[in-house]
């Protein structure tokens, strides 16, 4: 099972959690260890920053294998959190 799986089979109903991604800067995304995004796998249409407050991202999982999908989001919104152990 990929992460996507892991994520569709673990998280709440609506399939969401936080991944630790997020825009400190116009343009720039970074990891919570301030490691720069290299590849994102964003959802048609993502990042779009709609209402000029989306800068941090989200996984979705609405099947256990859609490859594409990470959405930007307003960091004041409240989902779960995956944590790197």
């Amino acid at each position: 099972m990929g992460f996507s799986g892991w994520v569709y089979q673990s998280s709440d109903r609506c399939k969401r959690a936080w991944i630790g991604l997020s825009k400190i800067k116009e343009g720039n995304m970074t990891w919570v260890n301030n490691t720069p995004l290299n590849k994102g796998f964003w959802e048609t249409g993502e990042p779009n920053d709609e209402n000029k407050n989306e800068n941090c991202v989200e996984i979705r999982s609405r099947t256990e294998s859609l490859p594409n999908n990470w959405n930007d989001l307003a960091c004041s919104e409240t989902i779960k959190w995956i944590c790197e152990k």
